[in-house]
């Protein structure tokens, strides 16, 4: 949500249209490894189309190359990754379907949206979607969570699901064992603070919402919400009606969506006040 309304605010000042040509627009034009090929329609996807998940490039229940960086890394054969060369991967990929026909919820098309706000705002994103959305609400409680978790803000909650695996800092064949975030050594999470990264709390959140749309472009529409969910973490932050924002953070699972038990329970004792 917080991409999506950095988007929104670039569409309103005009810096941005919707219209630009993604990767032509964010300098991306030849693929990163010699074995891939872009797809033909690749160059033809544009910006709302990743906002509107409509780009054809992978995504929920398909094999997220978000989670796959350090594959990436060792068949590139250095690290770290940077958003650039994860960026020139994605060009490379094929896609699952021509842009603008089907919808697929994609974290990388968000990845690839963060940088078109990026290169339109003319800053790093992390202080764009700071000064831009965060400051005017009075918020400094929004950090990105690091990949390393013994860099981890002491405030960050943990989630009751951690994974080991090889570092994503290191691509030896015999790198040892250790503790990230989900997904173990697989992901830069710092690359990721577009779709997923940002932690804050359920106050922050609902705050949010109560300006932004939780899921579209604009503005606060009521009876949006939108969930978040990785093994060891589900989230819910929901525009429920004309007055009520809220969000449920938690650090364990199941999945939450509008038929879970508990967000039904809590919309009903809402809607009752």
């Amino acid at each position: 949500m917080l991409v999506t309304a950095a988007f929104s605010n670039l569409l309103s000042s005009g810096k941005l249209t919707g219209g630009e040509r993604v990767y032509k627009y964010i300098d991306v034009t030849e693929p990163l490894l010699s074995t891939q090929k872009p797809d033909p329609h690749a160059k033809d996807i544009i910006s709302l189309e990743l906002l509107e998940h409509t780009a054809g490039l992978p995504g929920e229940g398909t094999g997220d190359p978000l989670f796959q960086m350090r594959d990436v890394e060792i068949a590139l054969g250095a690290e770290p990754l940077t958003a650039t060369q994860f960026a020139q991967y994605l060009y490379g990929q094929p896609l699952l379907s021509t842009p603008g026909l089907t919808y697929l919820y994609s974290n990388v098309g968000y990845m690839l949206l963060g940088l078109v706000v990026q290169k339109a705002a003319n800053e790093p994103y992390v202080d764009f979607v700071q000064k831009a959305l965060l400051d005017p609400l009075e918020m400094t409680n929004w950090t990105l969570s690091p990949t390393s978790k013994a860099k981890a803000d002491p405030n960050e909650v943990r989630a009751d699901d951690t994974d080991t695996g090889p570092s994503v800092f290191d691509i030896s064949s015999n790198a040892p064992q250790a503790e990230f975030n989900y997904a173990g050594g697989d992901i830069i999470w710092e690359l990721a603070a577009a779709p997923t990264d940002f932690v804050s709390n359920a106050e922050s959140v609902s705050k949010f919402i109560g300006t932004y749309n939780v899921y579209g472009l604009g503005g606060r529409a009521y009876d949006y919400a939108r969930d978040g969910c990785i093994p060891g973490a589900s989230t819910w932050a929901e525009s429920l009606t004309e007055d009520i924002d809220f969000a449920l953070l938690f650090n364990s699972q199941p999945c939450l969506s509008f038929s879970s038990d508990v967000i039904a329970k809590v919309r009903s004792i809402l809607s009752a006040m």
